[in-house]
Protein backbone atom coordinates (compact mmCIF):
# COMPACT_ATOMS: atom_id res chain seq x y z
CA UNK A 1 0.00 0.00 0.00
CA UNK A 2 1.54 3.49 -0.77
CA UNK A 3 1.96 5.27 2.70
CA UNK A 4 1.06 8.71 3.74
CA UNK A 5 3.53 10.43 3.02
CA UNK A 6 3.84 9.58 -0.64
CA UNK A 7 0.41 10.69 -0.66
CA UNK A 8 0.71 14.08 0.56
CA UNK A 9 4.13 14.82 -1.13
CA UNK A 10 2.08 13.64 -4.53
CA UNK A 11 1.55 17.14 -5.57
CA UNK A 12 5.42 18.09 -5.08
CA UNK A 13 6.46 14.45 -6.78
CA UNK A 14 4.49 16.14 -10.18
CA UNK A 15 6.14 19.45 -9.75
CA UNK A 16 9.77 18.42 -9.46
CA UNK A 17 9.39 15.51 -12.48
CA UNK A 18 7.93 18.44 -14.70
CA UNK A 19 11.36 18.75 -16.81
CA UNK A 20 10.71 14.89 -18.00
CA UNK A 21 7.78 15.49 -19.40
CA UNK A 22 9.96 18.44 -21.96
CA UNK A 23 12.87 16.19 -21.59
CA UNK A 24 11.22 13.35 -22.84
CA UNK A 25 8.98 15.31 -26.13
CA UNK A 26 12.49 16.50 -27.07
CA UNK A 27 14.29 13.21 -27.61
CA UNK A 28 11.53 12.50 -29.68
CA UNK A 29 11.50 16.08 -31.49
CA UNK A 30 14.00 14.65 -34.26
CA UNK A 31 11.41 11.79 -35.82
CA UNK A 32 8.12 14.64 -36.01
CA UNK A 33 7.52 16.72 -38.98
CA UNK A 34 6.54 20.14 -38.36
CA UNK A 35 3.28 20.43 -38.59
CA UNK A 36 2.87 17.94 -35.59
CA UNK A 37 1.68 20.50 -32.45
CA UNK A 38 4.00 20.11 -30.03
CA UNK A 39 2.23 22.05 -27.42
CA UNK A 40 -0.24 19.66 -27.52
CA UNK A 41 2.15 16.65 -26.84
CA UNK A 42 3.85 18.85 -24.15
CA UNK A 43 0.03 18.99 -22.63
CA UNK A 44 -0.17 15.02 -23.25
CA UNK A 45 2.83 14.44 -21.70
CA UNK A 46 1.83 16.10 -18.43
CA UNK A 47 -1.13 14.15 -17.82
CA UNK A 48 0.73 11.27 -18.08
CA UNK A 49 2.93 12.47 -15.77
CA UNK A 50 -0.25 13.07 -13.43
CA UNK A 51 -1.10 9.39 -14.37
CA UNK A 52 2.06 8.29 -13.40
CA UNK A 53 2.11 9.94 -9.91
CA UNK A 54 -1.47 8.36 -9.44
CA UNK A 55 -0.48 4.52 -10.20
CA UNK A 56 3.39 5.01 -8.54
CA UNK A 57 3.78 2.50 -5.86
CA UNK A 58 6.89 2.89 -4.22
CA UNK A 59 6.96 -0.26 -2.71
CA UNK A 60 7.36 -2.31 -5.90
CA UNK A 61 11.16 -0.60 -5.69
CA UNK A 62 11.26 1.35 -8.47
CA UNK A 63 12.04 4.95 -8.25
CA UNK A 64 9.22 7.07 -9.96
CA UNK A 65 11.67 8.99 -12.57
CA UNK A 66 11.98 5.78 -14.18
CA UNK A 67 8.05 5.17 -13.64
CA UNK A 68 7.24 8.25 -14.81
CA UNK A 69 9.30 8.57 -18.18
CA UNK A 70 7.70 5.32 -19.16
CA UNK A 71 4.35 6.96 -18.92
CA UNK A 72 4.87 10.29 -19.72
CA UNK A 73 6.69 8.64 -23.10
CA UNK A 74 3.66 5.98 -23.63
CA UNK A 75 1.11 9.14 -23.21
CA UNK A 76 2.77 10.93 -26.25
CA UNK A 77 3.13 7.67 -28.90
CA UNK A 78 -0.34 7.30 -28.25
CA UNK A 79 -1.04 10.43 -28.88
CA UNK A 80 0.75 10.35 -32.05
CA UNK A 81 -0.47 7.01 -33.15
CA UNK A 82 -4.25 8.53 -32.84
CA UNK A 83 -3.37 11.49 -34.91
CA UNK A 84 -2.76 9.04 -37.93
CA UNK A 85 0.70 11.34 -39.29
CA UNK A 86 3.22 9.02 -40.76
CA UNK A 87 1.66 8.94 -44.79
CA UNK A 88 0.28 5.19 -45.25
CA UNK A 89 2.91 5.01 -48.51
CA UNK A 90 5.90 5.72 -46.23
CA UNK A 91 4.58 3.00 -43.17
CA UNK A 92 4.75 0.54 -46.58
CA UNK A 93 7.84 1.12 -47.33
CA UNK A 94 8.85 0.99 -43.92
CA UNK A 95 7.58 -2.73 -43.64
CA UNK A 96 8.96 -2.96 -46.78
CA UNK A 97 12.59 -2.48 -45.65
CA UNK A 98 11.64 -4.28 -42.55
CA UNK A 99 10.68 -7.36 -44.07
CA UNK A 100 13.90 -7.11 -47.04
CA UNK A 101 16.65 -7.35 -43.99
CA UNK A 102 14.45 -10.33 -42.51
CA UNK A 103 14.69 -12.37 -45.63
CA UNK A 104 18.18 -11.49 -46.68
CA UNK A 105 19.62 -11.86 -43.10
CA UNK A 106 18.03 -15.27 -42.98
CA UNK A 107 19.50 -15.69 -46.62
CA UNK A 108 22.95 -14.37 -45.90
CA UNK A 109 23.35 -15.53 -42.58
CA UNK A 110 24.17 -12.15 -41.15
CA UNK A 111 22.64 -8.76 -41.93
CA UNK A 112 22.86 -7.51 -44.84
CA UNK A 113 24.85 -4.30 -45.73
CA UNK A 114 23.84 -0.67 -47.33
CA UNK A 115 24.87 -1.65 -50.42
CA UNK A 116 22.78 -4.88 -50.73
CA UNK A 117 19.75 -3.64 -49.56
CA UNK A 118 19.80 -0.63 -51.58
CA UNK A 119 20.51 -3.76 -54.56
CA UNK A 120 17.71 -5.25 -53.35
CA UNK A 121 14.99 -2.68 -53.20
CA UNK A 122 16.22 -1.36 -56.78
CA UNK A 123 17.82 2.26 -55.48
CA UNK A 124 20.97 4.21 -55.40
CA UNK A 125 22.90 3.61 -51.95
CA UNK A 126 22.08 7.44 -51.67
CA UNK A 127 18.31 7.11 -52.43
CA UNK A 128 18.53 4.27 -49.58
CA UNK A 129 20.31 6.72 -47.08
CA UNK A 130 17.83 9.24 -47.67
CA UNK A 131 15.08 6.58 -47.41
CA UNK A 132 16.58 5.82 -43.72
CA UNK A 133 15.94 9.57 -42.94
CA UNK A 134 12.80 9.38 -44.19
CA UNK A 135 11.87 7.00 -41.78
CA UNK A 136 12.77 8.13 -38.76
CA UNK A 137 9.63 8.09 -37.45
CA UNK A 138 10.49 3.97 -36.57
CA UNK A 139 12.27 5.64 -33.90
CA UNK A 140 9.33 6.68 -31.98
CA UNK A 141 7.66 2.99 -32.00
CA UNK A 142 11.13 1.26 -31.61
CA UNK A 143 10.76 0.61 -27.00
CA UNK A 144 7.05 -0.47 -27.79
CA UNK A 145 7.78 -2.80 -30.69
CA UNK A 146 11.18 -4.36 -29.52
CA UNK A 147 9.07 -4.98 -25.68
CA UNK A 148 6.83 -6.70 -27.96
CA UNK A 149 8.91 -8.80 -29.66
CA UNK A 150 10.75 -9.92 -26.68
CA UNK A 151 7.72 -9.87 -24.08
CA UNK A 152 4.51 -10.37 -26.60
CA UNK A 153 3.37 -7.57 -24.99
CA UNK A 154 4.23 -3.51 -24.71
CA UNK A 155 5.99 -2.89 -21.73
CA UNK A 156 8.55 -0.76 -20.80
CA UNK A 157 11.72 -2.18 -22.23
CA UNK A 158 14.41 -0.24 -19.97
CA UNK A 159 12.44 -0.77 -17.19
CA UNK A 160 11.45 -4.20 -16.66
CA UNK A 161 14.50 -5.88 -17.41
CA UNK A 162 16.31 -4.76 -13.95
CA UNK A 163 13.37 -4.91 -11.58
CA UNK A 164 13.39 -8.09 -10.28
CA UNK A 165 12.24 -8.09 -7.20
CA UNK A 166 8.92 -8.83 -7.33
CA UNK A 167 8.99 -11.61 -10.41
CA UNK A 168 8.91 -15.37 -10.21
CA UNK A 169 11.77 -17.60 -11.10
CA UNK A 170 10.58 -19.02 -14.04
CA UNK A 171 9.29 -15.15 -14.91
CA UNK A 172 12.85 -14.51 -14.01
CA UNK A 173 14.25 -17.06 -16.38
CA UNK A 174 12.42 -15.95 -19.21
CA UNK A 175 13.59 -12.32 -19.06
CA UNK A 176 16.89 -13.56 -18.53
CA UNK A 177 16.72 -15.43 -21.83
CA UNK A 178 15.28 -12.75 -23.90
CA UNK A 179 18.14 -10.31 -22.33
CA UNK A 180 20.40 -12.64 -23.86
CA UNK A 181 19.11 -12.46 -27.02
CA UNK A 182 19.18 -8.94 -27.24
CA UNK A 183 22.56 -8.31 -26.11
CA UNK A 184 23.60 -11.05 -29.03
CA UNK A 185 21.52 -9.05 -31.31
CA UNK A 186 23.14 -5.91 -30.09
CA UNK A 187 26.20 -7.45 -30.34
CA UNK A 188 25.79 -8.04 -34.46
CA UNK A 189 25.19 -4.21 -34.99
CA UNK A 190 28.71 -2.51 -36.09
CA UNK A 191 30.24 -0.21 -33.44
CA UNK A 192 28.91 3.05 -34.70
CA UNK A 193 25.02 1.68 -34.13
CA UNK A 194 25.79 0.53 -31.01
CA UNK A 195 27.52 3.48 -29.77
CA UNK A 196 24.48 5.65 -31.20
CA UNK A 197 21.87 3.00 -29.34
CA UNK A 198 23.46 3.28 -26.12
CA UNK A 199 24.00 6.96 -26.02
CA UNK A 200 20.41 7.53 -27.01
CA UNK A 201 18.53 4.68 -24.88
CA UNK A 202 20.85 4.53 -21.62
CA UNK A 203 22.77 7.58 -21.69
CA UNK A 204 19.47 9.46 -22.81
CA UNK A 205 21.15 12.30 -25.00
CA UNK A 206 18.96 13.41 -27.86
CA UNK A 207 19.90 13.41 -31.42
CA UNK A 208 21.50 16.44 -31.99
CA UNK A 209 23.62 15.89 -28.60
CA UNK A 210 25.08 12.57 -29.88
CA UNK A 211 25.56 14.72 -32.92
CA UNK A 212 27.75 16.89 -31.26
CA UNK A 213 29.53 14.21 -29.46
CA UNK A 214 30.45 12.12 -32.73
CA UNK A 215 31.25 15.49 -34.54
CA UNK A 216 28.48 14.63 -37.49
CA UNK A 217 25.02 16.07 -38.53
CA UNK A 218 21.86 15.25 -36.55
CA UNK A 219 20.61 14.24 -39.72
CA UNK A 220 23.12 11.12 -40.27
CA UNK A 221 22.99 10.37 -36.39
CA UNK A 222 19.45 9.90 -36.63
CA UNK A 223 20.13 8.10 -40.03
CA UNK A 224 22.56 5.40 -38.08
CA UNK A 225 19.61 5.25 -35.47
CA UNK A 226 16.85 4.36 -37.46
CA UNK A 227 19.07 2.14 -39.59
CA UNK A 228 20.00 0.36 -36.63
CA UNK A 229 17.00 -0.23 -35.06
CA UNK A 230 15.77 -1.90 -38.60
CA UNK A 231 18.76 -4.00 -37.85
CA UNK A 232 17.87 -4.96 -34.55
CA UNK A 233 14.28 -5.66 -35.31
CA UNK A 234 15.10 -7.78 -37.89
CA UNK A 235 17.48 -9.47 -36.21
CA UNK A 236 15.32 -10.35 -33.00
CA UNK A 237 12.95 -11.34 -35.86
CA UNK A 238 15.23 -14.05 -36.75
CA UNK A 239 15.60 -15.37 -33.47
CA UNK A 240 12.40 -15.78 -32.30
CA UNK A 241 10.55 -16.51 -35.18
CA UNK A 242 8.22 -13.90 -34.79
CA UNK A 243 6.74 -11.19 -36.92
CA UNK A 244 5.53 -8.05 -35.70
CA UNK A 245 4.10 -5.30 -38.32
CA UNK A 246 5.34 -2.15 -38.52
CA UNK A 247 2.85 0.44 -36.62
CA UNK A 248 0.38 2.34 -38.45
CA UNK A 249 1.14 5.15 -36.32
Amino acid sequence: MKNSLYHVDREKLILDHLPLVKLTLNRLSHALPPHIDKDDLLETGIVGLIEAANRFDPSHGSNFASFAKARIRGAIVDELRSQDWVPRSLRQKAKEVEDLYVRLESKLGRLPTDEEMADALGISEEEYSKLMGDMNFVSIYSLEELSELLFDQERDLLESIPDTEHRDPFEEAEIADKVRILAEALGELDERERLVLTLYYYEELTISEIGKVLGRAKSTVSEIHTKALLKLKARLKSKLGKSVDTPSS
